[in-house]
């Protein structure tokens, strides 16, 4: 191969074959430009996260000065997730990753309601021979109470038979029971005269 042209940065060669025997051009073809070669650089503007850079160079193949090349944005860097708003029971939260160059928020994401976590039956009030009771369950995370139920009047704790009138030759007696808790009379026996 014979180079009749050198190629430059920005211009292809040429270069072609003789034949051995009578001396012509037998094959002809270019040769590629070679492309400048970056050389030292100066920053005009430095890229970021979000937005690309600036910068000039000299080509260290031809001298030449590339202004304005394009730098790639960086793109970015999320850390860890943080929480910025906690779940409770009944209501989502909230947790975000911040970019650890430029501290931008790049990832949300919603936390899942706990829901209650229900410890057993608990007595609110205990009933009486007269009044019903109450009993519940309660969040232990929240406090919550989540499922009221009432509780059956327990009988009545009827004492010992008291004589109230003593029975007479002409009228008969009366004796009775009371309840113990609360004093009232469960059973009334009117006795002969």
């Amino acid at each position: 191969w014979v180079i009749t042209k050198e190629a430059t940065c920005l211009e292809e060669g040429h270069r072609h074959q003789v034949c051995s025997v009578c001396g012509t051009i037998c094959l002809e073809e270019a040769i590629t430009a070679l492309g400048h070669t970056l050389g030292s650089e100066e920053i005009i503007k430095e890229a970021d996260c979000t937005h690309v850079g600036k910068k000039n160079a000299i080509c260290e193949e031809c001298g030449e000065v590339m202004e304005n090349i394009e730098i790639a944005k960086l793109g970015h860097k999320a850390g860890d997730w943080k929480i910025t708003k906690k779940a409770t029971c009944t209501k989502e939260g909230r947790k975000i990753k911040k970019c650890t160059v430029c501290n931008k928020t790049v990832k949300t994401a919603v936390i899942k309601a706990k829901g209650h976590k229900i410890k057993e039956w608990t007595v609110e009030s205990n009933s009486t021979c007269t009044k019903k009771g109450q009993k519940q369950k309660v969040c232990t995370e929240c406090g919550k109470v989540v499922e009221i139920k009432s509780l059956d009047p327990t009988a009545h704790n009827a004492g010992d038979c008291e004589i109230v009138t003593k029975a007479t030759c002409t009228t008969g007696g009366k004796k009775q029971k009371v309840c113990k808790d609360c004093k009232q009379v469960v059973e009334m026996t009117v006795m002969p005269v």
